[in-house]
């Protein structure tokens, strides 16, 4: 794909699993994923 990224966050998020910011390339993950097993996401 081609893309850098600057940097990645953990955050507690209440409504979303992640978001990016391609600006400033960005990724902020929601810090539930790691409890979520394939099957269940």
């Amino acid at each position: 794909m081609g893309v850098k990224v600057a940097g990645y966050f953990l955050q507690r998020m209440k409504t979303q699993w992640g978001s990016c910011n391609h600006g400033r390339a960005h990724i902020r993950l929601n810090t539930e994923l790691v409890e979520k097993t394939q099957e269940s996401a």
